[in-house]
This record gives structure tokens, sequence and C-alpha cells, in this order.
């Protein structure tokens, strides 16, 4: 399955959201660019298995606290359907972070 395919699967399997990929430049992880039908977009972060999960915390409390604060543009997360935030997958037969 090529990356951008098993990115839609993955979201449709965590998040439940019919979408399309399109694959984003990284330094270290895996991104994409997804859309839904209504023409909402989101960035899909896959993070290595070895990725320290302290510092995925530390970033994901910064951005909920960017919008706590209400700031035009900040990014948002999106918990799936089992309500975490951060979710172990596997993506092309390795394990990451999603």
């Amino acid at each position: 399955m090529n990356p951008s395919d098993e990115a839609v699967a993955l979201v449709k399997e965590h998040y439940g959201l019919n979408i399309s990929a399109k694959p984003l430049d990284g330094e270290l992880d895996l991104n994409f660019r997804v859309e839904d039908d209504a023409g909402k977009t989101w960035v899909l972060k896959l993070h290595h298995a070895d990725t320290d999960v302290a510092v995925l915390e530390l970033q994901d409390t910064a951005m909920f606290w960017l919008e706590q604060q209400k700031m035009a543009g900040a990014p948002t997360l999106q918990a799936g359907l089992n309500g975490a935030h951060c979710l172990e997958v596997v993506f092309q037969g390795r394990p990451c972070f999603m």
C-alpha cells in the first residue's frame, strides 16, 4: 500500500473520518496534509517509535494551551475514537506514534 493510502486507512480506523492525504516534507516525522469531504484540513504527524513520549506530551501540552488562549491559527489536537491524543499505530510495517 502506498503511504498516502495507508494514512487514509489509519485516519478512517482511528478517527472515523473519510479523507484524502498528500505527503508533506518533514525533518523527523512523516507528515500528511489530510482533507475531508467538506474541505476541512489537518496535518497528520507520524512520529518514529523511538521518539521520547515525554517530548510528544510536552508538544501536546503546548498545543492545548494555545487552543485555550483562542489564538487564531493555532493548531488543535484531534482525539482518536478511543479518546486518546497520542496513538500507537503501525505504518509501513513499523511501529510509530500518531
